[in-house]
């Protein structure tokens, strides 16, 4: 829960900045933060400054463009984040694994309670750090299962999570702050 927390006081401090940086104009580029490391509580980022660093990127952020930063164990890898609705009321969701423990994952996007013994992954091998793909699902409940590639077991499983048309998601498997197992957390894209 404690991670939970930081994460999401993280970004809403981010987005905050954000916001108060980028109203009335438009050509900005957005960035968020999420801190993936399971032995560093809170992160600052510091754009064209400098200090004591955990990770050091260096990025091209385009004009009107959405990015996430990501850093885990493995370093700091920049996602693109879609802002695009998605058609026919569908709903996108993609997946990153910023799990050291987890490894390289086949990952499942089922609806709630099915299992995945007769089903082929949505996301294959997705290695340590690095996301898939958006999806186009139809809206409902999902459960996001991450199992070791080509295995049917499940390492990680999240709760049940309930989509909206319209939306854009990026579901995390996430070390648990502290060391000790893996937990899910979900982003939103858009909407």
């Amino acid at each position: 829960m404690h991670r939970r927390r930081t994460l999401v006081v993280c970004l809403l401090s981010f987005a905050a900045i954000l916001l108060g940086t980028g109203c009335g104009s438009s050509g900005n580029a957005n960035i968020r933060l999420v801190n993936a490391l399971s032995n560093q509580s809170s992160l600052d980022m510091l754009i064209d400054s400098s200090s004591n660093f955990v990770a050091d990127q260096t990025a091209s952020l385009g004009a009107d463009t959405y990015d996430t930063a990501l850093v885990t164990s493995g370093g700091t890898t920049v996602l693109t984040d879609s802002h695009t609705a998605p058609n026919s009321r569908n709903i996108s969701i993609r997946v990153v694994n910023a799990s050291s423990i987890l490894g390289t994952v086949d990952v499942y996007v089922v609806s709630s309670g099915t299992s995945i013994n007769s089903v082929n992954p949505t996301f294959s091998s997705l290695s340590f750090p690095s996301a898939s793909s958006y999806a186009s699902l139809a809206p409902g409940s999902y459960q996001v299962i991450f199992t070791p590639a080509g295995q049917k077991f499940a390492e990680l499983s999240s709760s049940s999570l309930s989509f909206s048309s319209g939306q854009v998601r990026t579901v995390l498997g996430l070390d648990i702050f502290g060391g000790g197992g893996v937990t899910t957390s979900v982003l939103s894209d858009l909407n």
